[in-house]
């Protein structure tokens, strides 16, 4: 990313923070980084079980160093596409002696909505639901999700934490496929407290260049823009490639981010809706970082970058070149300029 920076704005200085000791790690290196002098941060980090609808540490430091140091903020919006499952038609119904969500949004029942996930792949998947984070006794829903082999209903992954007892809203589960069968069913079950009025799970590492490809029916093609990227402060950046820039990349992220909660947890009168990406940048350009395996479409002995992990920091690079030529900018200056 910094390769990227310095091909566009070879006299900017640079400086370098890590963001993988965790989101509150991650919050204090934002902080450095300003404290330090810089007048433009980009990222390209997620953790999968940050808030999807509510502000978190990072958000908070992002907020913090936009407004009190006048730093302009990027943050890839990720890779995603429109992958996530998100759902409002809430219906639990009884199975056996267990209650499960019902995902067929007809008359019909169907407590498992089958997806597809090649062989040898990975999926993270993290599930939220409409709980607040950061509370004493917010969290008063308790619920599981498994990942079923489609072919003998044998559990494969799950993740069943006592949401209630530890107070967070969130499940994730890791699951790589060496089955030798593509299809799974995935099923979510209600322990206890009443149900959620919103779900939602994102699947990352799926390939998301067609949603109709991992999900074979009840797909909701909902939004993957999330946590910090989706500050109010922050500027989240979509994808292009350089060599068809009126189109975004397959992959890049998509909006709107809902945000149903204050930093306190308490519920908004009216969810808030944030419009995100905030723009897009090229990807797909030249570096010496990565080996071969990586990619080299133009054949000249440079791996191409690809992903919103290349656009970020190629729009961080034109915010330093318009801070240069209008140092009294704000970051909303600068903002707006780009746009």
């Amino acid at each position: 990313m910094l390769q990227l920076v310095h091909d566009l704005a070879p006299g900017a200085d640079l400086a370098f923070a890590t963001a993988f000791l965790g989101p509150a790690s991650f919050a204090d290196n934002i902080r450095a980084l300003a404290n330090a002098g810089s007048d433009v941060i980009v990222d390209d980090i997620s953790y999968q079980t940050e808030p999807f609808f509510q502000d978190g540490v990072v958000s908070f430091a992002v907020d913090d160093v936009v407004t009190n140091n006048n730093v302009a903020y990027f943050s890839s919006a990720g890779n995603s596409g429109d992958i996530a499952y998100e759902s409002t038609n809430i219906n639990f119904v009884t199975s056996g002696t267990n209650l499960f969500y019902d995902f067929d949004p007809s008359a019909n029942v169907d407590i498992t909505q089958r997806i597809t996930i090649p062989f040898g792949s990975r999926v993270r998947l993290s599930f939220q639901w409409d709980d607040p984070f950061f509370t004493t006794n917010g969290v008063d829903t308790d619920l599981d999700i498994f990942l079923l082999n489609a072919a003998t209903g044998e559990i494969v992954a799950s993740s069943e934490e006592d949401n209630i007892s530890n107070q967070t809203p969130s499940e994730f589960f890791s699951f790589t496929n060496n089955t030798g069968q593509t299809d799974f069913d995935v099923a979510i079950e209600l322990l206890a407290g009443p149900e959620p009025g919103r779900i939602k799970y994102i699947p990352f590492d799926l390939s998301s260049d067609n949603p109709s490809e991992i999900y074979q029916e009840f797909a909701t093609n909902s939004s993957t823009v999330f946590a910090h990227p989706a500050a109010k402060n922050a500027f989240a950046v979509g994808a292009v490639p350089y060599f068809d820039q009126e189109n975004p990349e397959s992959f890049t992220s998509v909006g709107p981010t809902t945000i149903l909660f204050e930093s306190d947890g308490t519920r908004k009168a009216t969810p808030e809706i944030r419009q995100t990406p905030d723009i897009a940048a090229i990807d797909a350009t030249d570096t010496t970082f990565f080996d071969s395996g990586n990619g080299d479409s133009e054949n000249n002995g440079f791996p191409n970058f690809f992903g919103t992990s290349a656009a970020a920091p190629h729009a961080a690079a034109i915010a330093a070149l318009v801070k240069q030529a209008n140092p009294t900018f704000t970051p909303e200056q600068i903002y707006n300029r780009l746009e």
